[in-house]
């Protein structure tokens, strides 16, 4: 039998008491859309997170809000309303958008720690190709594409050719003549004396932050990802609990399956290359992280999201 539920207006006030009866009380109204005569509201949820801090023996309690988890139909019933609850489980949704958030968190992560990132060996012979065409630019003052020999470009020179789109997109460069030039966004402002190191790094670390999603998923560039996902496991709930946590080195590969399912069958050496390069670190044999990264995505909230702990 359908569960529906009727109010009287179509407020946030009548709404969400609403869904916490049809839904459960960590329900809430989360927007309103529609036509007059075909109303449909969205439902967001609450998820309880149990966050461990192994120095200090603590558990953190976290509550995530997950946005858009339900679409209900409004029904209009004389001079009420009803709300008809969806006959799916609502559980494997909510778990998907909270995996979404995950992986959009991974996105602010990168924006704080790719001055690190950029040094892994891995990350950046997969930057290589992206990085030359930015180096030409800086040193030459343009980069030309290589000639076609033939009727059809070959294999590399159109991949030369997706990378250049890419880096025109993103204002890096842009197209003058049978080359390119500099870009508007392209980091410039260098000292004389500054090092080629530092400009190089610059530079990926831009071409990382504008879109790391289009270097995976168009680019095939996915030597990013285990790094990013590797951090992200400390990162999420050390965000979530919002202070620096302590994993026990021997528990963290379990926490980062339980966030992402399955970790690389690089886990360990990639752990080694974050913790080298400074983006995670070891304290007693504790995985912590870094003021410098943490820093930010916590002042980036505003306290939005609420927590709670007690000592266990």
């Amino acid at each position: 039998m359908t569960e529906t539920v009727a109010i009287r207006e179509l407020t946030k006030q009548e709404l969400e008491p609403a869904l916490r009866r049809l839904l459960g009380h960590r329900a809430f109204f989360a927007g309103l859309t529609g036509s007059n005569t075909h109303k449909v509201v969205q439902a967001g949820t609450t998820k309880v997170e149990f966050i461990d801090d192994d120095l200090e023996n603590r558990r953190i309690i976290a509550f995530t809000r997950i946005p858009d988890v339900l679409s209900m139909e409004v029904v209009r019933k004389g001079a009420a309303y009803q709300i008809v609850r969806p006959t799916e489980p609502m559980e494997a949704t909510m778990d998907a958008r909270y995996r979404g958030l995950i992986a959009r968190h991974e996105t602010a992560v990168l924006r704080q720690s790719f001055p690190q990132l950029v040094r892994i060996a891995d990350v950046d012979m997969a930057m290589r190709p992206l990085s030359e065409i930015l180096i030409r630019v800086q040193e030459y003052g343009q980069y030309i594409p290589r000639a076609r020999r033939g009727t059809a470009p070959g294999r590399r020179q159109a991949r030369e050719a997706k990378y250049a789109r890419f880096l025109a997109d993103i204002n890096f460069i842009r197209r003058e003549g049978a080359g390119y030039v500099a870009g508007p966004e392209l980091p410039s402002g260098f000292g004389e004396d500054a090092p080629a190191e530092e400009i190089y790094q610059a530079f990926l670390g831009g071409v990382l932050q504008a879109n790391h999603q289009y270097l995976t998923d168009v680019l095939h560039l996915t030597m990013i990802t285990p790094f990013l996902r590797v951090e992200n496991a400390y990162y999420w709930p050390a965000h979530r609990a919002e202070r620096m946590i302590r994993i026990r080195r021997e528990r963290f590969e379990a926490v980062h399956r339980h966030y992402y399912g399955r970790t690389s069958a690089h886990f360990e050496s990639n752990l080694q290359s974050l913790i080298r390069k400074g983006a995670l670190e070891r304290e007693k044999g504790n995985i912590v992280g870094t003021d410098e990264i943490l820093g930010p995505l916590l002042k980036a909230d505003g306290g939005s999201w609420a927590t709670s702990g007690a000592a266990t």
